[in-house]
């Protein structure tokens, strides 16, 4: 939930929204779970002071992805077979689709599983770099992430 600071400013003077016990304003908030436009009303209650209501709008931004990832900093593949690592890379917490792009034509990614196709040396070792991105949602932004992992071909 979203709530901005309110007071109440009564000739000048800052009014508490209690005093001795008694309510003098109650303030109340409406849209203001996800992004986009809240509202915030403040209503008097002690009508000695004033009286009525005033609504005033503010902006909710979209919050940062949580999005975490994590990956072994070295696998081990097959020269002469393809090779899908389950376990290489771990995603969590993303909000929105997540896509993943690598920096090698041999070496792709979906789901988390990292895929090595057949023809790579055997015996060479290849950093292979992964791009994953978390498109967001209506409240989170999307985020980049990329990770290193380092191919033994055996």
């Amino acid at each position: 939930m979203h709530k901005r600071a309110v007071s109440f400013v009564h000739y000048g003077t800052k009014l508490p929204q209690k005093l001795e016990g008694e309510t003098i304003y109650k303030v109340t908030y409406k849209n203001n779970k996800n992004a986009g436009t809240g509202k915030v009303t403040i209503t008097m209650v002690d009508k000695t002071i004033a009286t009525g209501s005033k609504t005033l709008t503010f902006k909710i931004a979209k919050a940062k992805n949580p999005m975490t990832v994590t990956a072994k900093k070295t696998v081990t593949a097959k020269a002469n077979a393809n090779t899908t690592l389950k376990d290489a890379i771990k995603v969590k917490q993303a909000q929105g689709k997540v896509t993943y792009k690598t920096n090698n034509k041999k070496v792709t990614c979906k789901s988390g599983k990292l895929i090595v196709k057949k023809g790579l040396k055997k015996g060479k070792a290849y950093t292979v770099k992964i791009t994953l991105t978390a498109n967001g949602n209506s409240n989170y932004k999307s985020v980049k992430k990329t990770v290193s992992i380092k191919i033994k071909v055996k």
